[in-house]
């Protein structure tokens, strides 16, 4: 698939860089408006110290691409002109900003210092998005604390979910597009679902306090961002800075807080702490710095489950007690007595205990009795209240390096551990409790990138990023040997049996789920040229992705009753599901086990772009990109 972009810009200009590192570039002239070609310039980060220096070329242009958000100064020098020194240059995440500056003429001794102020809109900007800056960050409540939760705050986004759960991931559409389906890098690598293999949906959900900023864009990216069909979010983590600074944090919610359901009789239990820590600084100044940050959530939900259970009575085989709304006693019938489609009903509605199926009769022994009157059919005769519990851990660190003024090194690594249980309702019959699960996940991202300027105008980038995912769901008493016990054949002793019964709570569930590895590998490349008033970027991108996946369905028997058995034919308002279910006569039944599915997916691609800065008022953007999929 080949895609071509043609834009056309008014300045000033502001575009977005694909890697979501920024881009400074602008003209340098004299008072008279000459351009000054071969300007010494030196770009500084203020917090970090790091200093790059690149020079205006025969145009008077000067570009400094593979740069990370935060506030820069520009100190500026030309023999027979005062030097100029221009301060608080704020760079945003995937931000290319242009800076024009003017020198005067004097000595070189002579310094003119200026405060820059910050353009308020991109007004002309052909990609259009929105960022969400790090005062955002901090200043917004967050549910979840997941900072892309803040997402919602954005024009032509729409938000199905701010996040939960494991990954704690919000669910949302950018301009129209699909749900779960843009493209997320973080600090330029790819932090999306594995490669072909499932929706493209971040994978990696930054606590507060390790995100910095994050960028949306929702059309008209360029030719390095062609892959996405549905937005690119560029995501940007803290880095650490020449003075040390850390937070230790308590973010508590419990229901007594809560405001009560107008329905409900009781506000439902939930307990969630979250707290961690954070801290940056340097390891050498204005060279080497470090960033690192915490968080652990606990949580403890809490609901009312209510369920309809069979009554001590119906597990004798007696339904004299069994009505239906009206009051009507349900009459059973023996499907054994079938001729001519009638049956004979139970005398005194009732089974013997010589017709009750064995292995029903072990079964009966996992269901807990009821423990409230429930309706006049029996429904809702047992209440009581669940206690999920959830816990995870998030850490993130960065690592950045200057070698030297034209090597840098940034080392970012995430991880998250997270873990949920249910135990259910039915205490020591745990095993067989449909609602009792057990669910772990890990997800690491491990991104390096290498920034090498060969000389002013030519520019390295080079990325090499891994993701490793796994995600675990079983149910309790895995391989306990269950349906041996119950006296069950031709299945497997993985898990207790799933038992439907019409009408009433059944028991068991699917066994297993095992997705692991998930992995995901990308390389990309990219080298920068800036020539008289060209700024050449050509580069590739590779990306493999591998999915195993082994799921148990129902080895160990899935097995339905209905109260057609046990009813006569042609008369609704008999037979009863659980009555057929005790005399062993089942409607259907099925054994699945899959098979292990290990699948792998990849593409490379290739791209190039020309930002052609036509006159101070007319800048032509040119791009083409080519994909082809593995």
């Amino acid at each position: 698939m080949i895609r071509y972009a043609l834009l056309f810009l008014l300045l000033p200009i502001v575009l977005f860089s694909q890697s979501g590192s920024g881009i400074l570039t602008g003209s340098v002239r004299d008072t008279s408006g000459a351009v000054v070609a071969k300007a010494r310039v030196l770009v500084v980060n203020e917090d970090s110290g790091v200093s790059l220096p690149t020079a205006s070329n025969e145009s008077g242009l000067y570009r400094l691409a593979a740069l990370g958000p935060g506030t820069y100064r520009i100190e500026l020098a030309a023999q027979g002109f005062q030097r100029l020194v221009r301060r608080n240059i704020p760079l945003q995440v995937g931000q290319t900003l242009q800076v024009d500056l003017t020198l005067t003429l004097g000595e070189v001794q002579t310094t003119i210092d200026v405060t820059a102020s910050a353009p308020l809109l991109d007004a002309q900007s052909a990609s259009t998005g929105q960022l969400i800056e790090r005062e955002m960050i901090e200043g917004m409540p967050l549910p979840n604390r997941a900072a892309t939760a803040l997402v919602v705050l954005t024009p032509a986004t729409v938000v199905q979910s701010q996040g939960g759960g494991g990954e704690n991931l919000p669910i949302f559409s950018v301009g129209g597009g699909r749900m779960r389906n843009q493209q997320f890098n973080l600090d330029g690598g790819n932090v999306t679902n594995v490669v072909g293999l499932a929706v493209p949906q971040q994978q990696t959900s930054l606590p507060m306090e390790a995100m910095q900023e994050f960028r949306i864009l929702s059309n008209n990216y360029t030719a390095e961002l062609g892959h996405s069909a549905g937005g690119v979010i560029l995501l940007s983590t803290r880095a650490g800075t020449n003075r040390f600074r850390g937070s230790v944090f308590e973010y508590a919610r419990n229901e007594a807080f809560d405001a009560r359901n107008f329905f409900a009789a009781s506000r439902p239990k939930f307990r969630q702490n979250q707290f961690g820590a954070a801290i940056g600084g340097p390891i050498r100044r204005d060279k080497t710095h470090f960033f690192a940050s915490w968080e652990r959530t606990l949580q403890v939900t809490g609901g009312n489950s209510q369920q309809t259970l069979s009554t001590p009575a119906q597990r004798a085989g007696d339904f004299g007690g069994t009505f239906d709304a009206a009051g009507r006693v349900i009459p059973i019938f023996d499907p054994a007595t079938t001729t001519n489609r009638v049956r004979t009903p139970f005398p005194g509605n009732t089974i013997p205990a010589a017709r009750i199926d064995p292995v029903a009769k072990n079964i009966l022994a996992f269901w807990p009795n009821p423990n409230q009157p429930g309706t006049i059919t029996g429904a809702n005769n047992f209440a009581l209240n669940t206690r999920p519990q959830f816990d995870r851990d998030i850490f993130v660190t960065r690592f950045d390096h200057q070698f030297r003024a034209r090597d840098t090194l940034m080392l970012r690594y995430y991880i998250n551990d997270n873990a949920s249980t249910n135990p259910g309702v039915y205490g020591e019959s745990l095993p067989a409790d449909p609602a009792a699960t057990s669910a772990q996940g890990r997800t690491q991202s491990l991104l390096g990138a290498w920034t090498h300027t060969l000389r002013p105008s030519l520019l390295n980038e080079f990325r090499l990023g891994f993701v490793r995912r796994k995600n675990i769901n079983e149910r309790p008493g895995r391989d306990g040997g269950y349906a041996s016990k119950l006296g069950l054949k031709g299945v497997t002793d993985v898990a207790f049996p799933i038992i439907g019964i019409t009408g009433y709570n059944g028991l068991g569930a699917a066994p297993f789920r095992l997705q692991t590895p998930i992995l995901d590998t990308q390389v990309q490349d990219a080298v920068s040229w800036f020539r008289g008033k060209h700024a050449f970027k050509a580069g590739f991108e590779a990306r493999f992705g591998y999915n195993k996946d082994e799921t148990d369905t129902s080895s160990s028997g899935n097995f339905a009753f209905v109260p057609q058995i046990t009813g006569q034919p042609g008369i609704n308002a008999s037979g009863n599901a659980f009555a057929s279910f005790l005399l062993g006569e089942v409607n259907s039944a099925n054994v699945i086990r899959p098979d292990v599915i290990a699948s792998s997916a990849g593409y490379y691609g290739v791209y190039a772009q020309d930002d052609w800065r036509i006159s101070d008022k007319l800048t032509l953007n040119l791009g083409a990109v080519s994909y082809t999929h593995l």
